[in-house]
């Protein structure tokens, strides 16, 4: 059952980071608020992973672990809003007319 949580977690992050990418390139959806959304989904997918764990009592540490990929989601998440924040930024800086 571990095993299937952690493959689980695995196909989500590599599905959310190339949504993520792709929708920043399309321009559909920008870099920093769609890690913001990854940060908060990441909070009620690690709610839900834990449910899972100790509802099907596979493991006695089953909360620590949810807790611990809620945390791996909220921290990708974070990552992708800062990369988001620092192209922004870094648009903004480099787009400026300067007189000459």
């Amino acid at each position: 059952m571990v095993a299937l949580m952690y493959l689980f977690l695995a196909a989500f992050l590599i599905a959310a980071n190339i949504f993520m990418i792709k929708w920043q390139k399309e321009g559909l959806f920008p870099l920093g608020a769609s890690g913001i959304l990854l940060a908060f989904l990441g909070v009620v997918v690690g709610y839900t992973v834990g449910a899972i764990f100790v509802l099907a009592a596979s493991d006695p540490w089953g909360g620590v672990l949810a807790a611990g990929m809620g945390r791996l989601i909220v921290y990708n998440g974070l990552i992708h809003f800062l990369i988001g924040l620092a192209l922004i930024i870094g648009s903004y800086f480099s787009n400026k007319k300067t007189q000459t």
